[in-house]
């Protein structure tokens, strides 16, 4: 049986060729830009930094919609592109005014700002899920010992 690391370490190492993929079947002159190149690896590494800190739970859970949740995780790829190519065909040739390097500064902006709040409500979810179960855990064992002070307090009324 795996780890929770170990599924999150094969997670991202089979997370980055895949993401990839799309952009190499797609956008294969992505990788000349620097400009865009440094956001696909902004991109990457929030993600798979999501993926480490993300919870695993312990028990299986089961979508409602598990054909839906595979096809979206195969479209990843096509869906990560989709910003580039909206890039290339619809603001180089037809927005162009839109075309300026402070444009790509305030993309980048949103992209950290959007990656500081995901990954502080990862960490959020983490220590919520953590405190979370150590109430639950604490919150039973009293239920516990109530219940068993209780049970042998009535039971002593009865003999």
């Amino acid at each position: 049986m795996m780890t929770n690391e170990l599924k999150k370490i094969l997670t991202v190492f089979f997370f980055i060729p895949f993401i990839n993929l799309g952009f190499i079947i797609f956008a294969l002159e992505i990788y000349l830009d620097m400009s865009i190149l440094i956001i696909l690896i902004a991109f990457t590494f929030i993600l798979s930094l999501d993926i480490i800190i993300r919870p695993i739970s312990e028990k299986k859970d089961h979508s409602k919609y598990p054909k839906i949740s595979v096809m979206l995780f195969l479209l990843l790829p096509i869906l990560s592109i989709i910003p580039y190519l909206e890039f290339k065909f619809l603001i180089q040739h037809f927005i162009t005014i839109w075309n300026d390097f402070s444009i790509y500064l305030a993309g980048m902006m949103f992209l950290l700002c959007s990656s500081i709040i995901l990954i502080y409500s990862r960490i959020t979810l983490w220590e919520f899920t953590i405190i979370g179960f150590n109430i639950w855990n604490d919150l039973t064992e009293e239920l516990k010992r109530v219940l068993k002070k209780n049970i042998s307090h009535e039971s002593s009324y009865l003999v």
